[in-house]
């Protein structure tokens, strides 16, 4: 019954789902870029660290992102863009606008995402300011897309041979604590060798992210579990393939990282505990695509997060409903996702996703639904 009542709030918002990037003036030179989703998510058959069961909630929700782009020429270009959800929540853009479950709605700040100049020319890239997470493919498990952040970065790409290239990139940033605060920095590098076979494009690749907290720093300590007071040196390995089948787009990876930070000694019962729980991987497969009219997509994805693998209050937020007031909690988790995509029209596509996921050192479970409709024109 949840599943058809959430089919229906869905098909009643249509005229709410909406995305534009709009040119205006007649060199282009200025854009305008208007994003909004509506999603209709329900959480149910949880339960909660201790045992215990967990409330089902079926919510509405939606986000909404303004942005203005500059590109005086094929350089340089000025990004600025403005975003809806909580002002403590860097995790998400999305706004609760009704809670079936009598649950409260949610807080609606309008807080700046993006504000940065960058600059491409051929092999290279740069930006300084704040912008989303620059390494690839690591916002699937180790970093929350909507958690933008200050700092600055560059990378290259260069061939080395008729069929292969190499690509790098590094970057030291501000981390933060909600949208408007921040504590600690990261700093990262990655590289990685990408192979042309005719049909199957293959990467290899690897980095380094180091997250570096300010103990002097009082925000630091809103993040629970001490996560804004603890360093993370996480190592990542990550393989990716992308080749055509009866031209049907299909792709498949996996990413695997450790957290090579010693606990041994730590100072807080939270890392002593979990001391050992350093290793995660992430797997994915998809058939398809939803970005132009009549196509579709169906997709799977399987994590395995160990509690300390990562900074749990900086990654997805997808997964699972657990955490604390403002912040999800995304690791300990071992679990498996679902989708199937179409497209309406070229920029009109909805996705279904069921998310499964279950505690690695932990008793908690959860299962989420989600169906998100998204316009593109």
């Amino acid at each position: 019954m949840r599943l058809f009542s959430l089919a229906g709030l869905l098909v009643a918002g249509l005229p709410f789902a909406a995305s534009a990037d709009m040119a205006l003036n007649d060199s282009n030179t200025w854009r305008a870029t208007l994003e909004t989703r509506l999603r209709a998510e329900t959480d149910m058959d949880a339960i909660d660290a201790k045992g215990l069961d967990v409330q089902d909630r079926t919510r509405l929700r939606m986000r909404a992102l303004l942005g203005l782009k500059y590109l005086p020429n094929e350089v340089w270009m000025v990004e600025g863009r403005l975003r809806s959800g909580a002002k403590e929540g860097h995790q998400s853009s999305h706004v609760t606008i009704h809670d079936f479950d009598e649950g409260p709605e949610g807080e609606t700040d309008v807080d700046v995402d993006k504000l940065y100049i960058g600059a491409k020319e051929k092999g290279w890239w740069a930006w300084a300011g704040r912008n989303i997470f620059p390494f690839a493919d690591t916002d699937i498990a180790l970093w929350d897309s909507d958690a933008t952040l200050p700092g600055v970065t560059g990378g290259f790409k260069t061939s080395v041979s008729e069929q292969g290239s190499i690509t790098g990139m590094a970057g030291v940033f501000a981390l933060p604590v909600g949208m408007r605060d921040f504590s600690g920095s990261l700093a990262g590098a990655e590289g990685a060798y990408i192979h042309d076979f005719g049909n199957v494009d293959v990467t290899l690749g690897g980095g380094l992210i180091g997250f570096m907290a300010d103990d002097s720093d009082p925000d630091g300590s809103r993040l629970p579990n001490r996560s804004g007071r603890r360093d993370y040196t996480i190592l990542t390995a990550r393989a990716k393939a992308e080749w055509k089948w009866q031209e049907l787009p299909m792709k498949a990876g996996v990413l695997l990282f450790h957290n090579a930070e010693d606990y041994d000694d730590a100072s807080d019962a939270f890392a002593l505990a979990h001391r050992d729980e350093r290793d995660g991987a992430h797997l994915h497969f998809q058939i398809g695509s939803n970005k132009k009219k009549g196509e579709w997509l169906v997709a799977y994805h399987y994590a395995y997060i160990e509690t300390l693998a990562i900074n749990a209050y900086y990654a997805p937020d997808d997964w699972q409903r657990w955490g604390s007031g403002a912040y999800a909690d995304g690791s300990d988790v071992s679990g498996h996702q679902f989708h199937v995509g179409y497209a309406f029209t070229d920029g009109f596509n909805a996705l279904a996703r069921v998310f499964l996921a279950e505690g690695i050192d932990s008793r908690r479970e959860s299962t989420r639904i989600r169906l998100d409709l998204n316009y593109t024109f």
